[in-house]
């Protein structure tokens, strides 16, 4: 699991919100169209920092959920 679930959604449903391109997003953020592209499609994720800039900047906002490796295992124990 990605530290930045849903990332490349928010960023298509924002851009496409905001009637931008992926060029025009590209320019605003100083990075490319392939870029603006791969995270949209999940293969890969900006670095944490980069993707809360660019969150905060089209008016979303960062959720933190910490989960306790311990107890993760347990569960899937019992699942098992």
């Amino acid at each position: 699991m990605s530290i930045i679930d849903d990332f490349g959604d928010f960023l298509k449903n924002k851009r496409v919100e905001m009637g931008l391109s992926q060029v025009a997003l590209g320019k605003m953020l100083g990075v490319t169209q392939n870029t603006i592209s791969f995270w949209e499609r999940g293969l890969f994720s900006p670095p944490f920092d980069t993707a809360k800039y660019i969150v905060l900047r089209m008016g979303g906002r960062i959720l933190i959920e910490v989960e306790d490796d311990s107890q993760r295992e347990q569960d899937t124990k019992t699942e098992s």
